[in-house]
């Protein structure tokens, strides 16, 4: 019955808790404040579990967040911030430039990540944890170079400004389990994902493409 919310605020005074990962905001200039927050409410609404920050000196944008059944909590988005927190043996622990999509993972008790890693040249629009603790993220690329697996339904960017993308990432957040293109000759994005019972992925978004 709690309530997990996450997202991204400029005030520096959003209620955070004590022991939570990051209890101070980290933005700097006025267009670069923008930081992630995730926040957990007791069942009654009346009180925090935890709520915490996340992010970087430059501006950083929560877009969806999901939990597990043991109360983890995995968060996606898009950040400036070439100081955004990764963990070591991520995925990719890098900042490459520009902007960069990202995967986080949070600990039942808001306390510490579990993993954070950028996604390769990917943004990040949904996320949705398996049975496993496996993290699925789909979101957008304009890069030909984002990483695809062996067993990709598309593993070639196919135009436009963007494609959409749907990757799985492992339960400690180290590889990729799969990854694909998906899109035609113009532009797409992916907005949401879900899982069913039998571990099938269900992918929503747009598209420009006849």
């Amino acid at each position: 019955g709690n309530a997990y919310v996450g997202g991204s605020t400029r005030s520096a005074d959003f209620p955070t808790t004590p022991g939570a990962f990051d209890t101070t905001h980290n933005g700097g200039a006025f267009d670069e404040l923008f930081d992630l927050f995730a926040t957990k409410l007791n069942p009654s609404g009346s009180a925090l579990v935890y709520s915490t920050f996340l992010g970087g000196s430059k501006s950083d944008f929560g877009e969806d967040l999901a939990v597990d059944a043991t109360g983890n909590a995995y968060l996606t988005g898009v950040t400036l911030s070439p100081d955004f927190p990764t963990t070591a043996g991520s995925f990719d622990p890098a900042f490459a430039g520009g902007s960069e999509g990202f995967a986080s993972k949070l600990n039942a008790a808001g306390s510490a990540l579990v993993y954070s890693t950028f996604l390769g040249e990917a943004g990040g629009s949904a996320v949705a944890p398996d049975a496993g603790g496996n993290a699925w993220v789909a979101g957008a690329t304009g890069s030909p170079a984002a990483a695809t697996t062996p067993d990709a339904f598309d593993r070639e960017f196919n135009g436009g400004a963007s494609d959409a993308y749907v990757a799985k990432l492992n339960a400690t957040g180290s590889t990729l389990l799969h990854a694909t293109f998906l899109g035609g000759a113009d532009s797409e994005g992916a907005g949401d994902l879900a899982l069913d019972s039998g571990g099938n992925v269900y992918v929503t978004g747009h598209t420009y493409s006849a």
